[in-house]
């Protein structure tokens, strides 16, 4: 049933605070998933993408069949290229296109697509929304067992560049929180050059541009205490000053990462 237009209303600037809301991209689908819950409830919610480079693809979803989920789920990446609205998304990421718009129905149930991944849901009619990843194709699709009327067709449209966007966002998120985690590296990855925990937050801290008594506050320790934490780490890193110790580490967990 169709939600009336002020349920509508309310329905999409809720989803829309949802979907913009501060996240990364592991945490994206779920985050898509419970927000399209309030535009089109009860719904299979999916998203697929599959790298044109390497050819890995990847899937998740909202729920799964009760008995072998996990060969359902590889089927889908298996079945992916295959899918009727593919070469649409492939083509123009922006697209937002039902697989009745690309084959019949009597078509699509003759499909691996339909028999080994719809129908084990109950579904049939599938709207797939284009997502701009860079060298992937990508989408969310919405999938139930009736099709969809005009009316959520012309709502989906309209949603589409909202979840492209925030897809955008949380790219960027996830992208600044690892040069983050590579410019001021966390204490958990300053231990693997050989420090301690306590040493590890005080060189974390340093790095940070704190001084010695900024640094006894934060950790609660007394400031002759963070000195000889740092004393320890210059030995240990061997170097004579903090920014040495500060430059050495960021060198070294670079050199990792890379």
């Amino acid at each position: 049933m169709s939600l009336s237009f002020n349920k509508q209303t309310a329905a999409v600037l809720e989803m829309l605070e949802r979907i913009y809301s501060p996240g990364e991209l592991s945490s994206f689908p779920d985050k898509i998933f419970s927000a399209l819950e309030l535009l089109i409830p009860g719904a299979l919610f999916s998203m697929e993408t599959q790298d044109m480079r390497s050819g890995v693809a990847s899937s998740a979803s909202n729920r799964t069949p009760p008995q072998n989920a996990a060969e359902w789920r590889e089927r889908i990446m298996e079945l992916l290229p295959t899918h009727p609205a593919f070469p649409h998304v492939a083509g123009n990421p922006h697209t937002v296109i039902a697989i009745s718009d690309c084959i019949s129905q009597r078509q699509l149930k003759r499909t691996a697509l339909y028999n080994d991944i719809l129908k084990p849901m109950d579904v049939a009619h599938q709207i797939v929304i284009g997502l701009q990843i860079p060298h992937h194709v990508a989408g969310v699709t919405i999938s139930r067992d009736k099709d969809f009327t005009d009316d959520e067709r012309r709502l989906l449209r309209s949603i589409a560049p909202h979840l492209a966007l925030a897809h955008v966002h949380a790219q960027n998120v996830t992208a600044l929180r690892q040069l983050e985690s590579v410019i001021s590296p966390p204490a958990e990855a300053l231990m693997t050059l050989g420090l301690s925990r306590r040493e590890a937050e005080v060189l974390h801290w340093v790095i940070q541009g704190k001084r010695d008594a900024e640094i006894a506050m934060i950790l609660d320790l007394s400031p002759r205490t963070a000195q000889k934490h740092m004393q320890s780490v210059l030995a240990k890193l061997g170097v004579e000053t903090r920014t040495a110790a500060a430059a050495e580490a960021l060198q070294r967990i670079r050199g990792n990462v890379i």
